[in-house]
């Protein structure tokens, strides 16, 4: 019985496929930096520092297609690099892509900074003002609550002097 090794032979394919994986390694990156953001967020509108406070409020829709894309692509990405490459190269490569994913939160926007918190500011607005429209006067109230707890006035507070 012979054993086979798969070798990489230089192939002109492999590089885009790095390229690729060091660019999802940048959003996912990203997508943990906004997650941790949230987290921060919304333990500091409860008073108990257990659990995720009011995270899962706070939380825009799009983040979870975001993530969940992100996280699909990064384990699609090292399923194909196994089958293409090998598992040698596929290896390396998740191994990679987490030390990728480290450095690269250096150079993304910090989770205690003003970026993701301007991003979540403006979904709250933009779903109040959906609630208010569409009459959902239950779920604009708790939105306002929201708003209101992070200093931030009402949409109909701003508009109704």
């Amino acid at each position: 019985m012979a054993i086979v090794i798969n070798t990489i032979t230089p192939d002109i394919t492999i590089a885009p496929y790095l390229v690729s994986m060091f660019l999802l390694s940048i959003a996912f990156g990203y997508d943990l930096a906004f997650t941790e953001a949230t987290k921060r967020l919304g333990r500091s509108l409860v008073d108990s520092q257990e659990g995720r406070g009011v995270q899962d409020a706070l939380t825009p829709p799009w983040a979870t297609g975001f993530g969940l894309t992100t996280y699909g692509l990064c384990i699609g990405g090292v399923a194909y690099g196994w089958y293409s490459f090998g598992g040698v190269l596929a290896v390396s490569v998740a191994i990679g892509l987490f030390f990728a994913v480290r450095l690269n939160q250096r150079f993304l926007p910090k989770p205690k900074g003003d970026h993701f918190r301007r991003l979540i500011v403006r979904s709250l607005l933009n779903r109040y003002a959906n609630y208010e429209r569409h009459g959902d006067n239950i779920r604009a109230a708790a939105v306002g609550a929201l708003l209101e707890k992070l200093g931030l006035p009402t949409p109909k507070e701003v508009f109704s002097d």
